[in-house]
């Protein structure tokens, strides 16, 4: 039996961040859709500008960026261009040193961390990687974009199993994805509307689907409309 529920937009952690700690900075704001799935974070960024400072973390930040732009931050390295579908995996450090990231106008992406260990390793000094576009795998399959960005051929690829997929999916279009016993799904609606099975979705929203038995169960991700629909999937153990 299969588990599907949607969250809306504004039942999700939210926040608009200043850049306060600039003040010989314009005050922008940004704004974060965020939340908990299993031992996965996530959080949605959107808008001109995002200060978060992580102090001591000796953690992974993986933040995958929709929009070309830049980013720059004290302690983790020169100005670095961003282009669309790139990933910069930033390690906050065990010193006091803060980790500052400045991102570009219009910027649009996502930060993944976790509550286990990711790929970089405890260090005392700030780092970052980032990783270019083309490296992420990406196929084409009924019209629907496909892009992996953690598991299987992906270059971050040894977290828990983690799977983590990019979704495009034009107007109309259904995609099957085969759900396992043991796993569960997490989707958020970056744009676009259409269902899952019979809950219907729109931008915004956050879907969770578990599958509590054996047998496969096969989701069908339908994009409605004349908007396409673009979707991220999280697929976890349970």
């Amino acid at each position: 039996m299969m588990k599907v529920q949607v969250i809306p937009a504004y039942q999700q952690a939210s926040q608009n961040l200043h850049a306060s700690d600039h003040p010989d900075k314009e005050q922008k704001e940004a704004t974060i859709h965020a939340g908990m799935f299993g031992y996965l974070s996530w959080a949605y960024v959107t808008e001109d500008i995002y200060f978060p400072t992580h102090r001591n973390g000796a953690m992974d930040f993986y933040i995958y960026v929709l929009t070309q732009g830049h980013i720059t931050g004290d302690r983790i390295g020169n100005y670095s261009r961003i282009h669309e579908n790139d990933m910069v995996i930033m390690q906050t450090g065990a010193t006091n040193s803060p980790v500052v990231k400045h991102i570009a106008p219009d910027f649009k992406g996502f930060e993944f961390w976790f509550a286990e260990e990711g790929v970089l390793k405890g260090t005392e000094e700030p780092d970052f990687l980032k990783i270019n576009a083309a490296q992420f795998p990406m196929k084409i399959v009924n019209d629907v974009i496909e892009r992996q960005l953690f598991g299987d051929d992906a270059p971050v690829s040894h977290i828990n199993g983690l799977r983590i997929t990019e979704l495009i999916l034009p107007p109309d279009t259904v995609y099957r994805y085969d759900l396992f016993a043991g796993r569960k799904v997490g989707i958020y609606v970056v744009n676009g509307e259409g269902r899952i099975e019979k809950h219907v979705y729109i931008k915004g929203d956050f879907a969770e689907i578990i599958q509590q038995d054996d047998p496969v169960d096969v989701i069908a991700i339908q994009g409605g409309g004349e908007e396409t629909s673009h979707l991220i999937l999280m697929d976890i153990k349970v």
